[in-house]
């Protein structure tokens, strides 16, 4: 599913990638998850109405980011 964080698209499945995404796959890369954002991209923290909040591993009072902060957690230290 790509949702973006935003209810009416909870059942979306798209028909193509991204092309960013098509690249790495023509190359042979798998793709094996997603990361999670706050709804739309539009906010300062991680939180999802269909996911709930990415927190910081290191330090759960803090925030991981906004719209890549999903993507910062998966990357690690």
């Amino acid at each position: 599913r790509t949702t973006a964080s935003y209810r009416p698209l909870v059942d979306h499945v798209t028909d193509r990638d991204a092309c960013v995404v098509g690249r790495l796959r023509a190359a042979g890369a798998v793709v094996v998850g997603k990361s999670n954002l706050p709804e739309l991209a539009g906010a300062p923290h991680c939180w999802s109405p269909l996911f709930g909040l990415t927190r910081n591993p290191w330090n759960p009072a803090l925030t991981p980011g906004g719209s890549s902060g999903g993507a910062a957690v998966a990357a690690g230290p």
